[in-house]
């Protein structure tokens, strides 16, 4: 794996699978092919890559190294930009992405002989793909937010980290929890969003414990600076839990099903919407 994506050993990424395809994200594109990466807008396209769309510049400092003696493929650094555009006729929605890039020295059975393939790996995706499921039914504030954080997720983890904390406390307003405390003197002042959480344990106890675990992922970009790529994808992973719990929870329509079926003993001919 090549850039960033060499941080995610591919044990990791065969082994485990959740709800942010990381073989997919963290797959670098080539001038011949990019990644099946699901168009935002549509989603039911994929983003394809524009023929020659690739623009791609070796950096100041690999220029400067190219006439040393030590100097090879694995040397150089590039920059690049390109576009994609969906492959949905009524769709078409185009896409920009930029970042850096490497060069691999590669063996081509065509010409009996080695080739150098350049390898890019965006840091910029806009409109990103997205990264989770969000439900049709989740408030158009949290959706914006995660929105944000999925084009932030490709270069700036701590942004990223931020726009889902933000998504949170969005999630809590629409919940109907309060965003402000008043004191005795009859001072107002604004609830954390650890005491805001903890507002919904009695009616949503997996929700509330599934907030916590993004509230200390969010603080790591807040405050410390140290939120990586791998934490980003894993607060994408546990809200898309949250909002399939509270907007689709499909364990508990099913669990009607079974009860409705069950006290029947046979099919249930004229079952309402549960």
């Amino acid at each position: 794996m090549h850039g960033d994506g060499a941080a995610y050993p591919l044990r990791r990424l065969l082994l485990i699978n959740m709800p942010v395809d990381r073989a997919l994200h963290l797959r670098p594109l080539t001038e011949k092919a990019a990644p099946a990466w699901r168009c935002p807008t549509c989603q039911s396209g994929h983003l394809r890559l524009m023929p020659k769309s690739i623009l791609s510049i070796q950096t100041a400092e690999t220029k400067q190294a190219a006439n040393e003696q030590w100097f090879d493929a694995d040397h150089v650094r590039l920059r690049f930009a390109a576009v994609l555009v969906c492959d949905n006729g009524s769709c078409g929605e185009p896409a920009s992405l930029s970042g850096t890039g490497s060069v691999s020295e590669e063996p081509d059975d065509d010409i009996q002989n080695s080739v150098y393939v350049e390898y890019f790996v965006p840091d910029h995706f806009r409109p990103s793909p997205a990264l989770i499921d969000i439900p049709a039914q989740c408030p158009s504030e949290v959706a914006e937010e995660l929105k944000l954080a999925f084009i932030a997720s490709w270069g700036d983890f701590a942004a990223s980290g931020n726009h889902i904390r933000t998504a949170a406390e969005h999630l809590l307003t629409a919940l109907r929890v309060r965003k402000t405390v008043t004191a005795k003197t009859g001072k107002k002042s604004w609830m954390t969003l650890h005491a805001r959480i903890e507002k919904v344990e009695a009616s949503h106890p997996t929700v509330s414990q599934s907030l916590f675990a993004i509230k200390w992922l969010g603080n790591a970009g807040s405050h410390s600076g140290e939120l990586t790529r791998e934490n980003v994808y894993d607060a994408l992973d546990i809200f898309e839990t949250v909002l399939h719990e509270l907007y689709v929870n499909h364990a508990k329509a099913i669990k009607k099903l079974v009860t409705a079926v069950n006290r029947r003993k046979g099919p249930i001919r004229r079952r309402a919407p549960f």
